[in-house]
């Protein structure tokens, strides 16, 4: 018998050739909308972690989370402070780290999601020569030293959420209050588990604000790939394209009431005729 390919939507490969493949019907274009680092928000709210509050917070102008880590770490700092300050971040200093600190804020990624993940310093070690950024293993455990006592809030979450899985026998209540199990072998990812877990329930209860409103409005649009992760992809006639992008902007400003979360969920909505056109906005 012959073998049916299958379509994994949840890790498209990143390729213009392949993702223009995905195009909407003729006169009809895509919509869509992403949070902006919603786990990270999620992650913010639930640890009350200072150092999170600074990068996500809601009074917080501009920021980028992986130069915030990197000017923290006295190993990665030097460079990225030439531009960037981490208690003052500005638009134009954030631009030019980008541009200046790139291996550096590369490393900084590598350390928060291996760190993230539960990695170890010899890990991160590996990883970080993996990826072209070699350091010693007395330079590993520095840095993942540094890390936790930068994010301490987070590493008390993480032994809350412990406690609570421990005391009911295997689960704890994610931020919307859905009960999530956890096998003891996957006992690192309690954090990841609650972030993720509770993002997608918020993609959930926007996707039913989205439904509801397009319903009330008559907006002709229709889903395309609404669960994506952090993000929702609608089809419409062009000619509603401004309403449909409405609809997504006021499903948001819902999703934020009923959240009532401290921080407000952020997104810009964007159109495109193909997968690629969205994805390279």
């Amino acid at each position: 018998m012959a073998k049916k390919a299958t379509l994994n939507m949840q890790q498209m490969p990143k390729s213009e050739a392949f993702q223009s493949c995905f195009v909407a019907r003729p006169g009809h274009v895509i919509v869509q909308l992403d949070f902006n680092s919603i786990e990270d928000v999620v992650l913010t709210e639930a640890s009350e972690d200072p150092a999170m509050f600074k990068i996500y917070g809601p009074n917080v102008a501009c920021n980028d989370g992986y130069l915030f880590i990197g000017a923290n770490i006295p190993s990665l700092a030097t460079n990225i402070r030439k531009y960037y300050d981490p208690d003052n971040p500005t638009e134009a200093g954030i631009e030019a780290a980008k541009i200046h600190c790139k291996s550096e804020r590369k490393a900084s990624k590598i350390v928060k999601l291996a760190s993230t993940y539960g990695a170890y310093p010899r890990m991160i070690q590996g990883r970080l020569a993996a990826a072209g950024f070699p350091v010693s293993f007395e330079q590993a455990e520095a840095i993942w030293t540094a890390y936790w006592e930068l994010f301490a809030g987070i590493s008390e979450f993480k032994e809350s959420l412990y406690v609570e899985w421990r005391n009911n026998g295997g689960w704890f209540y994610n931020g919307t209050g859905r009960p999530v199990g956890l096998d003891e072998r996957k006992t690192k990812d309690f954090v990841n588990q609650y972030c993720q877990s509770t993002a997608h329930d918020l993609l959930v209860i926007y996707m039913w604000h989205i439904n509801r409103l397009r319903k009330e409005r008559k907006v002709p649009m229709w889903a395309w790939i609404p669960d994506w992760h952090d993000e929702s992809m609608f089809e419409c006639p062009t000619g509603a394209k401004e309403e449909a992008k409405q609809v997504l902007i006021d499903a948001l400003v819902c999703l934020n009431e009923e959240a009532g979360g401290v921080i407000e969920i952020k997104g810009g909505p964007c159109e495109g005729f193909t997968l690629w056109d969205i994805k390279k906005q």
